[in-house]
C-alpha cells in the first residue's frame, strides 16, 4: 500500500521502533552485511 501519494503523506507512518525493527529484519537478509567489513 502506498504511503505517499502525489507527494502527499496519505497513511500515518509506523512508529519509530518498528520501523528500526523492519529494517533490522531486512538487513539481516543480507549475507554480506552481517560479515565483518575488508579494507
Amino acid at each position: 500500500k502506498p504511503i505517499i501519494k502525489e507527494g502527499k503523506l496519505i497513511k500515518d507512518l509506523p512508529s519509530p521502533q518498528k520501523i528500526r525493527q523492519y529494517v533490522l529484519e531486512q538487513l539481516e537478509k543480507i549475507p554480506s552485511f552481517l560479515e565483518e567489513p575488508r579494507g
